[in-house]
Parts: structure tokens; sequence; C-alpha cells
């Protein structure tokens, strides 16, 4: 008997009503009626009584829905069982994201991936790029995805997927340079200076650049990119971005200055693994999404 009649019955008998029960599993109420007529002219005997207080179990629909229960436990166990065992045998692959890539990834890279890779299983974790790395180097890693202004690391495999140019911005009425020394007048007379989080790779990279030109800001606010952008068309604060996320009309918005630096997304791995064709599909999803 197919497990899926057992629970119709026993939804019957907890709602005391065919049409209440048949609602649960989105059926009609002669479709379920037929169903549990099946059953009892199977069984030569009837499963409830009918009054006006609702269906009510008979001597030997009560042995039934005892039995069905019980079938119905041992079926779940069963299936909850095989689940652990199949999770036990999928293959996993480690990988490490840079935050900026992590809830892109979950959204749509993971689903589609495990669509088609049904038998892997993608543990996953975030962090910066210096310890992404350190991880990949270190062999607690498989795959890392982050930005960078080194794209080579000779100690590592990688595959840069995207190059972007990172742009000064300036409020929309600011008549000085646009280059790298007007950023550092501008912080010099107490600008504010709009940028990522701390803990993100890009904010790293930034203040790598920054103190690289002996640039350091005074006032800092941190935001997302679109908050930064936000800030700087309030007036009284600069910022650095990726040319990619500037919006199409911001003339009126803020002043677009100079390219500040360049940097990079890559796809790293310890030198030797194994790239087996589901590691490829995931790094073809990645440069997919993201590039």
């Amino acid at each position: 008997m197919d497990s899926k009649i057992l629970e119709y019955i026993v939804a019957i008998a907890k709602e005391q009503s065919v049409s209440k029960a048949a609602d649960q599993f989105y059926l009609s109420h002669p479709a379920l009626s037929r169903h549990l007529r099946k059953i009892e002219q199977e069984y030569g005997t009837a499963l409830f009584s009918r009054d006006s207080d609702g269906m009510h179990l008979t001597k030997a629909g009560i042995i039934f829905i005892n039995d069905a229960q019980n079938i119905l436990r041992i079926r779940n166990q069963l299936e909850e069982d095989l689940a652990s065992i199949r999770h036990q045998q999928r293959k996993m692959i480690r990988i490490i994201l840079d935050k900026p890539y992590y809830n892109l990834f979950i959204r749509h890279i993971l689903p589609q991936f495990e669509k088609d890779f049904p038998d892997y299983f993608l543990e996953i974790s975030m962090d910066n790029a210096h310890q992404i790395q350190a991880a990949l180097l270190a062999g607690q890693a498989d795959i890392g995805i982050f930005d960078t202004i080194s794209p080579q690391n000779y100690q590592l495999e990688s595959f840069t997927f995207r190059t972007q140019n990172d742009r000064i911005i300036f409020p929309a009425d600011y008549s000085s340079s646009t280059g790298i020394q007007g950023l550092r007048q501008c912080l010099s007379e107490g600008m504010f200076f709009a940028a990522h989080p701390a803990d993100s790779s890009y904010r790293t990279i930034i203040e790598q650049q920054l103190t690289a030109h002996h640039i350091y800001p005074a006032k800092i606010l941190e935001g997302t990119v679109q908050g930064c952008l936000n800030q700087v068309s309030a007036g009284n604060t600069c910022c650095i971005v990726p040319e990619s996320t500037l919006p199409v009309q911001n003339q009126l918005l803020f002043q677009v200055g100079e390219i500040f630096f360049c940097h990079y997304s890559v796809i790293a791995y310890p030198k030797g693994y194994k790239l087996n064709v589901a590691v490829q599909a995931l790094m073809k999803l990645v440069i997919l999404e993201y590039a």
C-alpha cells in the first residue's frame, strides 16, 4: 500500500472530516472519499462511523490507525537514516568567499550547483583575502574567491574572472583636481572619507593604496558601495569605488574622478589541487555570475 494513503487516513482520523483532511493535501473531497472507500473495501470493514459530530474511528479503524502511524514512523526514520548515509557519502568541496561575494553565491550559485551535482556538498565560509589565501596554503580550503591587487600568487593557482578600475568620487560641486592630489587635499582639509567596513578585503586594499600614496583619512564613514555614494552625493565626503558600481546617470549626484588603482576578482586554489568535473563546473558558475 502507498504510504501516502496511510497519511490520508491518519489525517481524516485527526480532523474527523474528509473535507478538512483533503484541504491539507490539496485534494478534492470526492477524491479523498474514493481513497477511503477503496481501503475499506480492500479490508472488508468500515474504518469510520459518521454522525452529526463528524467521523469517528471504529474498532477496526483504531487498529488500522495505530498500525498506520507505526508504519509512517518507521518510514520517516528510514528516510532520515538513508539521508544521513547519503550526506556522509557526498564529496565535499571547501570554499571560502570574500564577504562581497557571499550573498550572491548563496542565492544563485549554490542552488544551481546542488541541482547539477547532488553528490557533492559545499562547505562554505567567509573571510578576508589575506585569511583566504592563508587557508588555501594551509590546506584548510579547496577554493577561494576574493578581491586582490596582486592576481598572481606563485604559491597558489589563480584565475582572474573580473578586472575593475577603482575611481575617486567627489561631491558634485567639487571644482579642483579630481586625481590623487585632489583627494589628498580634500582629506587634509577635513573632508570625510566613505569606505567599506574595516573587516572587508576591499577596505584593506583601499587602505594599502592610500598608505602607498601617504594619504591617511582622519574621518571615516563606513558603509556599502551604495552607502558611500549616497554620502558623497550628500556633500563633504569623498570615496573610492569600483567603476562598475557607478550608476549611468551620475552627473548631478557626484563627480567621477580619475582611476586610483585597479583590483582583480580571482578564484584561487592550492597548487596540485585536482580540478574534477564538479569543481570546474563550480568555477564556471562563479565566472558567469560575477564576471
